[in-house]
């Protein structure tokens, strides 16, 4: 975390531009950056799994992760092949 004895200056501007960028390429999230805990955090906006909040110390991993949520909250569809016809 960056200190500073300016009122108003924002803390780690590198990482929440970052945020911002996963959101904009993700806006199915709302994603932030955290600069007390100094993680990426990440909410569905999207029905997902209860209690579905992401983080990661890097982007790359929350993406994947975020990737990873967004699988588990799709309805699964079984594959369905019809069983043949018995010969008449």
């Amino acid at each position: 975390m960056t200190t500073s004895d300016r009122p108003g200056e924002v803390f780690d501007p590198g990482q929440r531009a970052q945020a911002a960028q996963i959101q904009a390429t993700h806006p199915q999230w709302a994603v932030l950056w955290g600069c007390a805990s100094c993680r990426f955090w990440a909410f569905p906006l999207f029905a997902a799994q209860p209690a579905t909040i992401i983080s990661a110390s890097d982007p790359a991993t929350l993406v994947a992760r975020m990737r990873h949520a967004e699988l588990a909250s799709t309805p699964h569809r079984a594959s369905h092949t019809p069983a043949p016809h018995p010969p008449r």
